[in-house]
């Protein structure tokens, strides 16, 4: 065995004890197997869980016993995202918002062709570089009353690129607001190229004011930074390709495509799944929580029939009639420092080869950001009764095994 062979198998196993067994995967199609076979046990297990176990409320003895099926509860979340789809459409469409599409995706030398890590800790990182993105947008002091639904996807290739619906004021002087504040977040974050498609009536204007140049049916402000791949790209919606049966397509075509009722799932469901990483998200005060209306749903119906529709709802919250609040676990993410340390130069000139070496420190994100519900309360303005739904109010019961 050669020095320079030793010397890199004892480098090998200086690093192997830093990261669980999905660190070895390198590449996204072996990942992505990797995610299925976790995701088929996952569903297998619950299938056995729920045959196994009814479930009781604790705080009545008389309450009635029931049984879950996964089945159902995927037809419930169907329900559910059609009913936030419509809500999320005609709140807009009642606040008189015109929409305004992004796409981000990540610089170059963060992407699993160029970035020699493992497809877990890539993604992850990957995923935290965008969250710094939008919080630096969300915080803006610009960007106060937008709206946004927002969704990640995968290329081919398997990095992340995102898309956000953003919902605007209907004026010019919004419109270049938000461009302003995407112009700024690029800025200030690492981040790859944008692409935003702006509303077609705005389209000489906006070309005016930013005094943009065109190559096809896209526009750019700097030449140099087009060619560099990691500009901002402006576009615009075709005339009356930016109406209310358009936003409900385009959030629907964005959700139904990673969730799990859906009879083809896709790629990114499993991926994300794994990895824990939410596929989409929306700004607050446009809807309630999904995750909290679900807890308290059944006993906000028995209030008032209308609190099926979550635009409903919704509009009473507005009004002040009802109040949300919910409580969340939150775990911070985790980071570990990757110590690299590799080959530069090997000098065989003297009988024993010199070996030069250059050393490198790197955080890597392990463990995403992760907040869990624990805690539900609904309150109304006639000082009824408040909802309240917290974790551990009910308790299992174990069903004789079938004969």
């Amino acid at each position: 065995m050669s020095y320079l062979s030793y010397y890199m198998e004892y480098l090998d196993f200086e690093l192997e004890d830093y990261f669980d067994k999905d660190d070895d995967i390198l590449t996204y199609d072996l990942f992505l197997k990797s995610a299925i076979d976790y995701s088929n046990d996952k569903d297998e297990k619950a299938d056995k869980y729920y045959s196994k176990y009814a479930f009781q409320k604790n705080t009545d003895i008389n309450a009635p016993i029931f049984q879950l099926n996964r089945a159902n509860i995927l037809k419930h979340r169907a329900s559910l995202m059609q009913n936030f789809t419509n809500s999320f459409a005609r709140i807009i469409k009642d606040e008189n918002r015109i929409m305004c599409f992004t796409t981000v995706t990540i610089a170059p030398k963060y992407r699993l062709a160029n970035y020699q890590d493992s497809y877990k800790r890539t993604i992850l990182n990957q995923h935290n570089l965008f969250t710094k993105f939008y919080t630096h947008i969300r915080h803006d002091k610009s960007n106060r009353n937008v709206k946004y639904f927002r969704v990640f996807e995968l290329h081919k290739k398997g990095d992340i690129h995102s898309h956000s619906m953003d919902f605007i004021k209907d004026n010019l002087l919004n419109i270049c607001n938000h461009i302003n504040v995407m112009k700024r977040a690029k800025k200030s974050k690492d981040i790859g190229r944008i692409e935003i498609r702006l509303p077609y009536k705005y389209k000489n204007q906006i070309i005016n004011i930013y005094s943009l140049k065109r190559h096809g049916d896209r526009y750019y402000e700097n030449l140099k930074e087009y060619k560099s791949g990691n500009s901002l790209i402006f576009t615009f919606f075709q005339p009356n390709k930016d109406n209310f049966k358009d936003i409900v397509s385009y959030i629907l075509k964005y959700t139904q495509k990673n969730v799990a009722y859906t009879k083809s799932k896709s790629n990114e469901y499993y991926i994300f799944r794994k990895l824990g990483i939410r596929s989409f998200v929306y700004s607050l005060k446009v809807l309630p929580s999904l995750v909290a209306y679900q807890k308290v749903r059944t006993e906000l119906i028995k209030r008032n029939n209308k609190y099926k529709d979550l635009y409903e709802l919704q509009k009473d919250i507005d009004k002040g009639l009802v109040s949300f609040y919910t409580t969340y676990e939150i775990k911070d993410p985790i980071y570990r420092t990757k110590i690299s340390e590799r080959v530069e130069k090997v000098d065989y000139s003297q009988e024993c080869p010199i070996i030069y070496t250059f050393l490198s420190k790197k955080d890597i994100c392990v463990s995403k950001r992760e907040c869990k519900l624990i805690a539900v309360t609904v309150s109304f303005s006639d000082f009824s009764p408040a909802i309240i739904w917290q974790t551990g109010q009910y308790s299992t019961i174990e069903l004789p095994e079938a004969a």
